[in-house]
């Protein structure tokens, strides 16, 4: 594999693609925030890792696929992908896909993390990092409208409690996120979720 890069995503916008970055956002973590319509296929993303902190994506629709070391992962419309701190992963040398998706990045060093506090943010960083699945099926509408809300906040008017709200759906997003791990554990064996990856891979390579 090539040697990964370590990847900052930088401020960006055009009809199909949109990247806010940590000084536009003016969120305390919250490194950057993204979103593309992709209408055609586009290059795919090398071997590259995020340091020091969280990438979680969330796919409203179409189909992708993220590698790391160890796992692939094939996506459909309401999963959740997660990369943690300084994980390299990609997607393989297959260019994307048509897809619409948000993607995000926090900083797991940032003092005053989401406005949370110390022993909140302590708390819910260490249940992101419980995770034991990069992918989680969210499957449900109101993960997307959060995004789709989140968006629209950052990108419209700026008033003073503009990015307080914002936060406040963030964190919702996440606490959210990781109910659904919760839920994925208590239900997914180990068997049925191979399963599911060799049917994916099926499709995937039909």
């Amino acid at each position: 594999m090539t040697q990964p890069i370590n990847w900052r995503d930088p401020a960006y916008h055009d009809g199909f693609r949109t990247i806010l970055t940590e000084d536009q956002l003016q969120i305390p973590g919250l490194r950057m925030f993204g979103r593309h319509s992709v209408t055609k296929a586009i290059p795919a993303l090398y071997p590259h890792y995020h340091e020091n902190a969280f990438e979680i994506t969330y796919l409203c629709k179409g189909t992708m696929a993220f590698f790391t070391d160890r796992q692939t992962d094939h996506l459909s419309g309401g999963d959740v992908y997660i990369s943690f701190p300084n994980e390299p992963h990609h997607t393989g040398a297959v260019p994307i896909s048509l897809n619409e998706m948000y993607w995000f990045q926090l900083d797991i060093t940032c003092e005053d993390f989401l406005f949370l506090g110390k022993v909140w943010t302590e708390q819910l960083l260490k249940s992101l990092q419980a995770i034991s699945s990069h992918k989680l099926n969210t499957n449900t509408g109101e993960m997307q409208r959060l995004m789709k809300e989140f968006f629209k906040l950052v990108t419209g008017p700026q008033y003073p409690e503009t990015r307080f709200y914002a936060t406040s759906i963030l964190v919702y997003f996440l606490t959210y996120l990781v109910e659904y791990s919760k839920k994925q554990e208590r239900f997914i064996s180990a068997d049925i979720q191979g399963a599911v990856e060799h049917i994916h891979c099926l499709l995937y390579t039909s």
